[in-house]
């Protein structure tokens, strides 16, 4: 769903799954602008939430969990 989710956002140009470790996926993304006009754009998401990120690192989101 989370690889759906990012093919639909108008930013994407281009998703896919790069690397499956665990409880983790890494994505590959081709977008129109750059990393800070997509994080704005996954800021907004329903479906994800930024996690913590270490300087040099790509962007970190994880699944949002329910309330």
């Amino acid at each position: 769903s989370v690889l759906q989710y990012l093919r639909s956002l108008p930013i994407v140009e281009r998703a896919s799954i790069l690397r499956v470790d665990g409880g983790s996926v890494e994505f590959e993304l081709e977008v129109r602008g750059d990393a800070e006009r997509l994080r704005s754009t996954l800021d907004t998401s329903a479906l994800l939430v930024a996690g913590s990120e270490t300087p040099g690192t790509d962007l970190v989101y994880a699944l949002r969990t329910a309330r």
